[in-house]
């Protein structure tokens, strides 16, 4: 059940975007849904499939106030020689309504051409949402997907030099399988 906007802001405040503290080691894996929502430059792409044989970064941010949070862990993760894909939930009708209708073209403008085709804004992506629990509707999440398209790691808000230093061994460790 969604919380309250009022609750929803009340908790992004007192945990200042830290909804919980990623392991230190990989989790128990959790499957990615199918779920093939279209990219901001119009094509579909299978979240599963895009992510199976890689090691990927699946980063989900709601507000403005939530990107300083992903880019400290996005950085870090690039450098690794991981894949990204972005995607930004509208949980707003009509926020869905403005973007798809005003807002696209000046995004796609915005956007570097080399993440366009990974970079997603979907209306209630539930099932994706579900199925990775996310606690809270303003938040920023991590999560590191493995070669067959499993959550093997996750965290929120901005990295803690704790929380770096254990994505860049697991995502080292998921680069290195075979």
């Amino acid at each position: 059940m969604a919380k309250s906007p009022v609750a929803e802001i009340s908790d992004i405040l007192k945990s200042q975007g830290k909804f919980f503290s990623a392991s230190q080691n990989v989790i128990t894996p959790i499957a990615l849904p199918e779920w093939t929502p279209t990219t901001i430059t119009g094509n579909e792409l299978s979240l599963r499939g895009h992510c199976m044989g890689h090691v990927t970064l699946l980063t989900i941010c709601f507000t403005a106030y939530s990107e300083p949070h992903l880019e400290s862990f996005r950085r870090p993760f690039l450098e690794a020689g991981g894949r990204l894909i972005d995607v930004r939930p509208l949980m707003s009708r009509i926020k869905w309504l403005l973007f798809s209708r005003l807002l696209r073209s000046t995004a796609l403008a915005t956007l570097p051409e080399s993440i366009q085709n990974s970079f997603i804004v979907a209306y209630r992506p539930m099932q994706l949402l579900d199925t990775l629990t996310v606690p809270n509707y303003l938040g920023a999440y991590v999560y590191l997907i493995d070669r067959h398209a499993q959550v093997r790691w996750k965290a929120s808000g901005k990295a803690t030099e704790a929380e770096l230093a254990a994505m860049k061994r697991i995502t080292k460790e998921l680069l290195s399988e075979k």
